[in-house]
């Protein structure tokens, strides 16, 4: 499950709830398995990003057909 600061959010669920979109990705990654892939770089280096969210996202881009990030 992600970790989502739910102050943000009167009540999460019904806000996925609400809506086809969230309910499809909240459903996906539920059952997205992904304790094999490590989170971060634990060897050299800086520790950047979630691996976990940039893999998250860059399913929604496949799923969404996002071309890419940058506007012209």
């Amino acid at each position: 499950m992600q970790n989502f600061q739910l102050s943000l959010f009167y009540d999460y669920y019904a806000f996925v709830m609400s809506s086809n979109f969230y309910r499809k990705y909240d459903a996906l990654f539920s059952a997205l398995d992904l304790s094999g892939f490590p989170n971060k770089n634990i060897k050299v280096g800086r520790t950047g990003y979630s691996r976990h969210v940039i893999l998250r996202a860059l399913i929604v881009q496949h799923l969404e057909e996002i071309k890419n990030l940058f506007h012209d």
